[in-house]
């Protein structure tokens, strides 16, 4: 089959969909199937790598002026296009008459612009970017959501897609597994982390992370117990104001490193070295952390909300990610047999192969052709 990736912008820096099509492009070649991966570029400014301010307004006209002219030339002579992140969905308005299908991480920004999620504000230009994004995916051929919450929510938006959609859970986009110590060792030291044990935190600075909560909660779980020599280790996003000022607040300075972004065989031995990984977030249409997590043998606190509990299975613990006492609780509780979650947590990680992942999808291309 003949198939057409379409990914993200790269100056946006959407890691997560950026290494999803990547993993899609090599597996589906890896089964023998002809398969191009094209992206927007940036054909004005080629050479600014921003994306704030007035570069946003440069950015969208590559993306969805430039770039879609480039989109329907590519897709003239293939089987399929398969649109990576439901951000993208403007692109289907290119694809009609051709067999497609769009990956839905999360239909979260839609609820906030239609003020479905309390306590959210979206401005004006977002509101109705976000409302051509929904009309665009009532339209598509199939969608694949990557949680059975993610379906249920899309479908309360678009009750249309019904017979349009399915679940594929995501896979690993990168080989994560327990490894051994000594590799611990080599990257704690490489990353200046010490000896002393920690948790740990993957994930954005966005707010529905909720990281100023998580710093409560492991100041919490310090007060329950002052002997416990934890750290509490933050990858991803640089400490910044979500964080600083509760590190403050609550005196745990010195206690709570900031890593920033690391490589996918650093964040492996991390997620293999961490007692465990501790998840607050508010709202997510996955939770791809929590799958690697699980994978490097990592025990796995996390807010007993959907998806997350959907998809840490019984493996993982769950707690009110609002109230930090209650959380830090559950965490304290568990510490005495952490061993014991740790091994359900492999057992937990082995439900979401990307061999599985990828033959609902081919499923789903079929399901598209069908349809055409």
């Amino acid at each position: 089959m003949k198939i057409l990736l379409v990914g993200n912008y790269p100056v946006d820096r959407q890691e997560s969909m950026i290494r999803f099509a990547d993993m899609m492009r090599r597996e589906l070649v890896s089964r023998g199937h002809d398969v191009r991966l094209i992206a927007p570029r940036a054909v004005l400014f080629p050479n600014v790598m921003r994306s704030d301010g007035a570069w946003k307004w440069i950015g969208y006209i590559n993306k969805f002026l430039i770039f879609p002219f480039m989109l329907r030339r590519a897709a003239r002579d293939v089987d399929m296009v398969h649109v990576c992140d439901h951000s993208n969905a403007i692109y289907l308005w290119w694809l009609r008459g051709q067999p497609h299908v769009i990956t839905v991480n999360d239909v979260i920004a839609i609820r906030m612009a239609l003020g479905m999620e309390p306590g959210t504000k979206v401005r004006f230009t977002g509101r109705v970017f976000q409302k051509l994004v929904l009309r665009a995916l009532a339209k598509a051929q199939y969608a694949v959501c990557i949680s059975e919450f993610t379906r249920e929510q899309l479908l309360e938006l678009v009750p249309a897609l019904r017979d349009r959609s399915s679940v594929a859970h995501m896979g690993p986009n990168f080989p994560y597994f327990r490894v051994a110590d000594a590799e611990v060792s080599v990257v704690r030291m490489a990353l200046g982390l010490g000896d002393a044990p920690y948790f740990l935190h993957v994930g954005s600075d966005q707010a529905r992370k909720n990281r100023g909560q998580l710093v409560r909660i492991f100041a919490a779980l310090i007060e329950k117990d002052p002997s416990l020599p934890h750290q509490l280790v933050l990858v991803g996003a640089p400490l910044g104001p979500d964080v600083l000022p509760v590190i403050g607040e609550t005196r745990m300075e010195g206690r709570v490193r900031g890593l920033g972004s690391v490589d996918n065989v650093q964040l492996r031995a991390l997620y293999s070295g961490a007692t465990a990984l501790i998840f607050p977030s508010l709202m997510e249409g996955f939770g791809w952390p929590i799958v690697e997590a699980q994978a490097c043998g990592c025990a796995v606190f996390a807010s007993d909300l959907r998806p997350m509990n959907e998809i840490g299975g019984k493996a993982a613990a769950y707690f009110d990610p609002q109230d930090a006492s209650v959380a830090s609780a559950v965490i304290s509780a568990a510490l005495p047999n952490i061993e014991m979650q740790q091994q359900r947590s492999i057992d937990n990680a082995d439900r979401f192969s990307v061999s599985t992942m990828i033959q609902q999808y081919l499923t789903a291309y079929a399901h598209a052709q069908a349809k055409n």
